[in-house]
């Protein structure tokens, strides 16, 4: 089935395009493939910069223009806007859908929440990750259980483990962590057997710190060693990583 006008509109952020369609009286929730026009909008990935119809800015305006007229925020079984705008790294569309009523648990039927699409996205982008955390989303919704390879074991899959699947850059699971997210016992990543090790993220951090501050008291005299502490946390960001 071919796009409808609107959807393409959508899909190239073309905001006089789709305020056109809307004003000849096409629906904002009109269906192609099962999918309404702001399912195209939010599935084309950030490359960083915008993306190729355009800023990401552009995106959001559309976004608006969509949702002034009634489209559904929540709209989709197997996706939702707010699933593909986590899964292609769109942080401030990723915004928008949040700050427009979009369910941050809703799960299609496998389990798959938002959270989960963000997390197995790679590179990964920390900013909708932490949206999403900051929105509520819960950090350890568990997939579906799937047979496991080879065998009888069945296995559910968490955010963290779509991370950790994924082979995703640390920095988000000092995010996940933080918020309460559980993981293998057995797993093989060194960074998190050195969390456990330590008794859990806080602890880590606490003694990660420590441990970086000490190299530098010796050489900064002249400054009490809390300060110290201070300036190595902010410089090297410690825990984000």
């Amino acid at each position: 089935m071919p796009y409808e006008p609107i959807h393409l509109a959508a899909n190239q952020a073309d905001i006089d395009a789709v305020r056109r369609e809307l004003g000849e009286g096409v629906s904002p929730n009109l269906l192609s493939d099962g999918l309404v026009p702001l399912h195209y909008l939010c599935c084309v990935r950030d490359n960083g910069s915008g993306d190729v119809y355009g800023h990401t800015d552009n995106r959001v305006a559309c976004f608006n223009v969509l949702v002034d007229a009634g489209a559904d925020v929540n709209a989709g079984r197997t996706q939702t806007p707010l699933s593909l705008a986590a899964d292609r790294g769109h942080p401030k569309l990723v915004t928008a859908v949040i700050n427009a009523g979009a369910n941050v648990n809703w799960h299609n039927s496998t389990g798959w929440t938002p959270l989960h699409f963000a997390c197995r996205r790679y590179p990964p982008n920390f900013e909708c990750v932490e949206l999403l955390l900051n929105a509520g989303a819960a950090v350890n919704a568990t997939t579906q259980s799937t047979l496991a390879a080879g065998g009888n074991t069945y296995i559910e899959r968490t955010p963290m483990d779509m991370a950790i699947i994924e082979g995703h850059q640390q920095r988000i699971y000092p995010l996940l962590l933080r918020a309460g997210a559980t993981h293998s016992q057995g797993t093989t990543d060194a960074y998190l057997r050195k969390v456990r090790a330590a008794g859990g993220i806080k602890k880590y951090e606490r003694s990660h710190l420590n441990a970086i501050a000490a190299t530098f008291i010796p050489k900064l005299p002249l400054l009490p060693p809390e300060m110290v502490r201070r300036v190595v946390e902010y410089a090297f960001h410690v825990g984000d990583y």
